[in-house]
């Protein structure tokens, strides 16, 4: 009995590596998108543009899940610390292409 579970708690397991690899295919978590501790031109364009968006500080923005496209730009999912979110992509010389709020 006790090795039948096991088998099934591994392949469990398996089954839920495989999927979290498939579905998170071209997604970065956040520390991905800076560099050494600092944020990456598109990482600071984009919080700034948030944080005058809400008439914030940028340190109260946070980067989420970060997607670095084709074209070399970087598209974010970004969350101030009152909740607010946006999309935001930028490309590798700090300049914002579009920006998203909700």
């Amino acid at each position: 009995m006790m090795k039948n579970c096991f088998r099934a708690g591994a392949g469990l397991l398996l089954v839920l590596g495989l999927a979290a690899c498939q579905s998170s295919s071209d997604m970065v978590p956040a520390s991905q998108a800076t560099a050494g501790g600092d944020q990456t031109g598109e990482a600071a364009a984009c919080t700034a543009r948030m944080a005058q968006a809400l008439g914030i500080k940028a340190e109260d923005v946070t980067v989420g899940n970060s997607q670095l496209n084709a074209d070399g730009s970087q598209t974010m999912q970004l969350i101030a610390v009152r909740g607010d979110r946006a999309t935001c992509t930028a490309d590798a010389a700090g300049k914002v292409i579009s920006f998203k709020a909700g």
